[in-house]
């Protein structure tokens, strides 16, 4: 029996003892064997309601542990929809930025187009009236050299009028007289040609006053129509500033929150299921069951050694 249960060593080191030493140990360790084996028996009596309790506290702890992996499962589903919408939240800020970056690429494109027709409507309007001032003062001074030929051509002809009467009255004259008056009727005659002369050249210039009267109508109704595109250009201008302020107050609260997001957002929600009290008693739990899982194990096993080692002796 010492040979079976006990290494060299013990062996000999039993072989060295004394006789009334080694009957002794052989007392105490036959009534160890007889209590522990009284032990057992008193105990498997209750074993198998311990093995059942163990049973069914195992099949509780699976069924927590599939909860936990479901809880698991759709805690990493959850994250991955919330990848997805955080992308797509970039994606439709790029979208954001993308137009605003057009619409002020526009908006800048359409200021220095509106304000080269503006300036250029300004040089023609411009224009238009200073050339509007100088047909003003170019048909005062027609009109004034009209009024001096019509008072030379009135003069001329109430002189020709007094000639015609001295012509009846003075019929008896002298030869020198009637030449005499024959050159001054020339003269009156000549003169009445250059007034006649000068009335036409009057005329023409008053015809071309009436053109350039019709060319300054022109040049209004090309300088109104310039007013009309300047301002549909300011109504288009004011509207694109319109637009760039409501893009822009929809974009900035869309920063703030991906910021938010960003910074704080995925972190409080890490924080909150890593620290929250489920998932704290869940692994306790767990622990807990798995060491006395263990202890049981240890147990079972060290009845199996007791029970050979009974059917051996």
């Amino acid at each position: 029996m010492v040979h079976g249960g006990l290494p060299p060593g013990e062996v000999r080191h039993q072989k060295d003892r004394r006789y009334d030493n080694l009957y002794r140990f052989h007392v105490y360790a036959q009534a160890n064997c007889a209590s522990t084996s009284y032990q057992i028996t008193r105990e498997w009596r209750t074993m198998y309601r311990e093995r059942a309790e163990w049973e069914k506290h195992s099949e509780r702890l699976a069924a927590e542990a599939k909860l936990f992996e479901k809880a698991k499962a759709d805690l990493a589903k959850k994250k991955a929809d919330f990848e997805k919408e955080k992308k797509l939240e970039e994606w439709g800020l790029q979208g954001v930025k993308l137009k605003l970056s057009e619409s002020k690429d526009t908006l800048a494109k359409d200021r220095c187009k509106w304000r080269v027709a503006s300036e250029r409507e300004n040089q023609r309007m411009f224009a238009a009236r200073t050339e509007i001032t100088n047909l003003k003062a170019r048909v005062e001074e027609l009109t004034k050299s009209e009024e001096d030929f019509k008072e030379r051509y009135e003069e001329a002809k109430s002189h020709r009028e007094r000639v015609e009467v001295l012509w009846v009255n003075t019929v008896s004259i002298s030869s020198l007289t009637i030449r005499t008056w024959l050159a001054r009727t020339l003269r009156l005659l000549s003169s009445n040609v250059t007034c006649v002369s000068h009335n036409k050249r009057l005329r023409l210039k008053s015809k071309k006053g009436e053109s350039l009267e019709i060319d300054l109508t022109t040049e209004r109704v090309k300088a109104k129509s310039a007013e009309e595109a300047r301002k549909v250009c300011r109504a288009a201008l004011n509207v694109a500033q319109d637009n760039y302020s409501e893009v822009q107050s929809i974009v900035e609260p869309l920063i703030n929150n991906l910021d938010w997001l960003q910074n704080y957002g995925i972190a409080h929600i890490a924080n909150s299921i890593l620290n929250s009290a489920e998932l704290y008693r869940v692994v306790v739990a767990l622990t807990v069951a798995y060491r006395a899982v263990g202890h049981r194990a240890g147990y079972v096993e060290c009845a199996a050694h007791v029970d050979t080692a009974l059917a051996t002796h």
